[in-house]
């Protein structure tokens, strides 16, 4: 991901939550179905913690980890209003120590895997911070599902750097990338048609992971 893209448009992207809260909320409603109080979450890529902060009463502790600087410090700035002990906010990225050094029991992947560098190896380093048993909740947005006119929209929008550089991956795409690095898939559905947006919940694969770990 592009830390500076992002910096630039931290923002922007608070705003687009705020004209959002339907998406917002249903997000939050199919995450809550499968967090529990004991559960420690890593929300990767969590931006301006809008996730992280309301599901924070759904579980034990969430850890909100983005490589904006920008973006974490607009999280920080909206838990210091909260009387909230178990969030904490750090500008990482899930190959750092302080994050791959410990296991969590729930990872949020929103809207973010289409942003990383390769999802494949993404899914992969996920999977091996993830307990026994844990589960990676995601929603992504599948450009290949897009209309043609929205796909050659949107290239020529990451070319002259309106847009953040995506990987372009259809629904089906997505599932067998999860099913590859090891997860069983929970859950798939589309969350919602009009932007292609992409809900999986992918649970560790016992055997695999006992064959790996």
């Amino acid at each position: 991901m592009k830390n500076n893209f992002w910096d630039k448009r931290s923002k922007k992207y608070e705003q687009g939550l705020i004209d959002n809260p339907m998406l917002v909320s249903k997000t939050l409603e199919a995450c809550k179905a499968y967090l529990k109080k004991t559960d420690n979450v890593l929300d990767f890529g969590c931006a301006t913690g809008e996730y992280s902060l309301a599901l924070a009463n759904q579980v034990d502790s969430i850890i909100g980890i983005d490589t904006s600087k920008n973006m974490i410090e607009i999280a920080q700035q909206k838990l210091s209003q909260k009387q909230l002990r178990n969030v904490s906010f750090q500008v990482a990225d899930i190959t750092e120590a302080r994050i791959n050094n410990k296991k969590y029991s729930a990872i949020l992947a929103l809207s973010v895997l289409h942003l990383t560098n390769d999802i494949a190896d993404s899914l992969k380093k996920l999977y091996g911070l993830l307990d026994k048993n844990g589960c990676v909740i995601s929603v992504t947005p599948c450009l290949s599902n897009r209309s043609l006119f929205m796909r050659v929209l949107m290239n020529l929008l990451q070319k002259i750097g309106i847009a953040p550089t995506i990987q372009s991956v259809s629904y089906d795409q997505l599932r067998g990338l999860f099913e590859v690095n090891g997860f069983s898939i929970v859950e798939s559905k589309i969350l919602d048609s009009k932007n292609a947006l992409y809900w999986i919940v992918g649970e560790v694969n016992d055997q695999a992971h006992n064959a790996e770990f």
